[in-house]
């Protein structure tokens, strides 16, 4: 459905109204086509979200009768969950995700490390600073990569600038939001590799 203003000129991209007698007709057909589209995609969506919320809630179901029936008294409950039928065929995956994001120690963390680097390329590898560098790129965001910083807390140097500046980073990690996702997977037999039921759109 085309937008219109009270007068029923149609909305162009720039806000301006214009006289329906006046749109291009080819214009007329592609918003109709692209308006049919998102119709159907919107639908879908909302049904996924249903089915999604229902799928949690069984899963939910089942973990409260497991806590009745050892005696444990129901609660909420955060965690990863795989559940599979009786032949092992097929699984439901609830898994949860913590986003971690860095606060300002993080810089505080960096100044030390640039010491680090000033006391040893004096000695030797300037491949040592890149790496390092690198780690602390940010994207078009402004976010650094996690995968990098982890990787440089997996270092094992003796330096005792160096061992400060990691338990800053460390210090520096709050969770910012949990997600929750929801992976169902099936295979024909139990030699076959798992295949993931797959529902996303652009890898279909």
């Amino acid at each position: 459905m085309p937008l219109k203003d009270s007068q029923g000129n149609w909305i162009n991209r720039n806000g301006r109204p214009i006289p329906e007698a006046n749109v291009d007709p080819i214009a007329k057909r592609r918003d109709d086509a692209v308006s049919r589209m998102v119709t159907k995609a919107l639908k879908l969506e909302a049904e996924m979200r249903k089915v999604k919320e229902e799928i949690l809630a069984e899963v939910m179901a089942y973990i409260g009768h497991l806590q009745q029936a050892n005696s444990i008294k129901k609660q909420a409950t955060k965690g990863n969950y795989t559940l599979s039928d009786y032949a092992n065929l097929q699984q439901v995956q609830v898994s949860m995700n913590n986003i971690i994001e860095f606060d300002e120690r993080l810089n505080l963390a960096k100044t030390l490390i640039d010491k680090c680097l000033i006391k040893w390329t004096k000695r030797g590898n300037q491949n040592v600073r890149a790496i390092i560098n690198d780690a602390f790129d940010v994207d078009k965001k402004g976010n650094v990569n996690k995968m990098r910083i982890f990787g440089l807390m997996a270092l094992q140097i003796n330096d005792k600038d160096w061992k400060q500046a990691m338990e800053l980073i460390r210090a520096s990690m709050q969770v910012s939001d949990t997600r929750q996702y929801l992976n169902i997977r099936t295979r024909k037999n139990n030699f076959d590799k798992w295949d993931f039921i797959n529902l996303n759109f652009s890898s279909l």
